[in-house]
C-alpha cells in the first residue's frame, strides 16, 4: 500500500512544526545530537539530518564536533543567535539566553548531559510536564550549591527531582547530597527525588549506599536518618 501523501498545505504545516519544536527545545537544551532531535520530533535520522540542513542554511542552527577523547568525535547541535530570537512567537516577550559556545562543553560530562535529555523525552510521554535541566535553576537561593540534574511535575502535581547517576560518588558525598535533598524538599522546592541509572548494578549500589546511611551532619549537629528520610528516595533503570 502507497503511503498517503500530504496536501502542500498539511506539509508546510509540518515543516514549520518540526521547525518550532527544534528551535523551543534547542532553546532550553542549548545543544543536543542529530539522534536525540530526531526523538523530539519523531521522524527518522535523514529525515531529520535533512531538516537541519535546511535550518543551517537559513542561519537558525549551528552544529560542531566535541572530541570525547580517544578519537571519538560528537557532533552536536545548537542555535544561532538568530535562531534563538526566532524561537519566541511574534506575542511572546524575548528575554536573553544562552546559545551554544563549543569551547564552554565539557567532553567529561557531554553523556551525562545527553542522558539527562533523552530522560526528559521519556518522562514527558508518561506525563511529566514542566521539565527544568539544572542549569535552568542552579545557584538559587533555594537549592544553594547542590542541585539536582532536572526537575519536573508528575501527573499527580507533584514535583520530582532526578538525579542521573552514570557512575558511584563515595559515600561522604551521598551524605551531603542526601541531606541537601532533605532540607529542599522541607523547604517545599519539590517533593521526592528518582535515581536513574543506565545500568541496575549502579542502580542497586546506590540504593544500597543510601540505605546504609545511619547519620549526616545538619548546621553542625548530627541527625538520624529514618524510614521516613529514604521513602523520599526512588532508584530504578533508565529502561525501567
Amino acid at each position: 500500500m502507497k503511503k498517503k501523501l500530504l496536501s502542500p498545505t498539511k506539509r508546510r504545516y509540518a515543516i514549520i512544526r518540526k521547525r518550532r519544536i527544534i528551535l523551543r527545545t534547542l532553546r532550553d537544551e542549548i545543544w543536543t545530537t542529530i539522534e536525540i532531535i530526531a526523538l523530539w520530533i519523531d521522524r527518522s535520522h535523514e529525515t531529520t539530518r535533512t531538516t537541519l540542513k535546511q535550518m543551517q542554511r537559513d542561519g537558525l542552527v549551528k552544529c560542531c564536533a566535541i572530541n570525547t577523547g580517544y578519537g571519538r568525535k560528537i557532533v552536536v547541535w545548537g542555535l544561532t543567535r538568530h535562531g534563538y530570537a526566532m524561537s519566541f512567537n511574534e506575542d511572546e516577550e524575548m528575554v536573553d539566553g544562552r546559545i551554544m559556545e563549543p569551547s564552554k562543553i565539557r567532553p567529561t560530562t557531554l553523556n551525562h548531559r545527553l542522558d539527562i535529555q533523552k530522560m526528559r523525552i521519556r518522562m514527558q510521554r508518561i506525563g511529566y510536564r514542566d521539565w527544568q535541566a539544572d542549569y535552568a535553576f542552579k545557584n538559587t537561593k533555594q537549592l544553594g550549591d547542590k542541585w539536582p540534574d532536572a526537575l519536573a511535575t508528575n501527573s499527580e502535581g507533584k514535583r520530582v527531582a532526578f538525579e542521573i547517576e552514570r557512575t558511584i560518588k563515595s559515600v561522604k558525598r551521598y551524605r551531603e547530597i542526601m541531606i541537601a535533598h532533605l532540607v529542599a524538599m522541607k523547604n517545599g522546592v519539590y517533593d521526592k527525588v528518582i535515581y536513574l541509572s543506565p545500568d541496575p548494578k549502579i542502580t542497586r549500589r546506590v540504593e544500597k549506599i543510601f540505605h546504609s546511611i545511619e547519620t549526616v551532619i545538619f548546621k553542625g549537629q548530627q541527625v538520624s536518618i529514618t524510614s521516613e528520610h529514604l521513602s523520599f528516595f526512588k532508584f530504578d533503570t533508565y529502561d525501567a
